[in-house]
């Protein structure tokens, strides 16, 4: 029976190993943001002197071109403080030269938990790509295998016919041209709202934990820290929860008046923004990044004088 059993093992599960092995390399071989923005972090680290995190309102927000200093931008789609962390951790904490991080704390920022949301699937690109080790050999978080969609692309990735490279060489994520908008885009805020109200407010704390971990880094290495709230349409700013918004406000306030290194710019309502600048009711095109990244620049060059 001991010799049957590792027959079969021998000619079923070890060739099914190996054929499994061989996508995982296959996959792992796809141009993607992650692999991108952990080789330029790498090699570039020591230059940067503006680095922004965030989720996508930061990805599609902020154009690193429009700083007058070297910068660099480390957001990505549904990024959670939690990961924020990550990336300053394992990268910003080796930029010698860096002088300031924006952190964007949108309306769900503060509630959002990635790994209980329907995009927890994007937890891989951390552990796979740039060595996230919070959640130890989980396949799920470990293996593009994983990832049914992934695997049914696989001969298009033997062929290398696949990208999944969407940024910039400064990390600015290019998919959101006005170009590309849909006729709609005004509605979509009620959905969106709707998709950012989901987060509980049990997980305030653990969020303002690592935003003051990161915080408090800052201020022992003089590198200052702008909390953003990216500009909206009036069709998703006007049908937020407020007591939500308000729970945003005040703590951004409060850490403020802790903090004499932190800056917060709530422009969630701001008036220069205009239908022009929007993709759709709560993210930005190239042409609203463009003007967002001038204003910060403005803003960060007159903090330096």
């Amino acid at each position: 029976m001991k010799h049957f059993l590792s027959q079969v093992i021998l000619f079923i599960f070890l060739p099914m190993a190996c054929a499994l092995g061989v996508c995982e390399y296959i996959l792992r071989s796809v141009p993607n943001d992650h692999i991108y923005k952990h080789q330029f972090m790498i090699t570039n680290q020591k230059n940067i002197k503006i680095l922004s995190f965030g989720s996508s309102h930061g990805y599609y927000g902020i154009q690193p071109k429009f700083f007058s200093k070297a910068a660099f931008n480390m957001a990505f789609v549904s990024q959670s403080l939690k990961y924020d962390k990550f990336l300053y951790e394992k990268y910003a904490t080796n930029c010698d030269s860096l002088e300031c991080i924006i952190l964007p704390i949108s309306y769900f920022s503060l509630r959002s938990n990635l790994e209980k949301s329907q995009e927890s699937w994007r937890i891989k690109g951390y552990c796979v790509y740039m060595g996230c080790n919070y959640h130890g050999i989980n396949p799920i978080y470990n293996l593009e295998i994983m990832t049914k969609s992934k695997l049914l692309h696989i001969k298009d990735a033997l062929l290398q016919q696949l990208n999944y490279r969407t940024c910039d060489t400064l990390g600015f994520c290019l998919n959101y041209k006005k170009e590309y908008r849909a006729q709609d885009w005004q509605s979509t805020g009620l959905t969106a709202c709707a998709r950012h109200s989901k987060g509980k407010k049990e997980n305030v704390e653990t969020n303002l934990q690592d935003l003051e971990w990161m915080i408090r880094d800052c201020q022992k290495r003089n590198i200052k820290v702008i909390l953003l709230t990216t500009p909206t349409f009036h069709t998703y700013y006007d049908v937020l929860n407020q007591d939500q918004v308000i729970e945003r406000e005040e703590i951004c306030n409060s850490l403020v008046q802790k903090y004499n290194h932190v800056i917060f710019l709530d422009w969630l309502k701001h008036k220069q923004f205009n239908e022009d600048d929007f993709f759709d009711a709560d993210h930005l095109n190239e042409y609203g990044a463009e003007k967002l990244t001038k204003m910060l620049d403005e803003f960060i060059m007159q903090m330096d004088c």
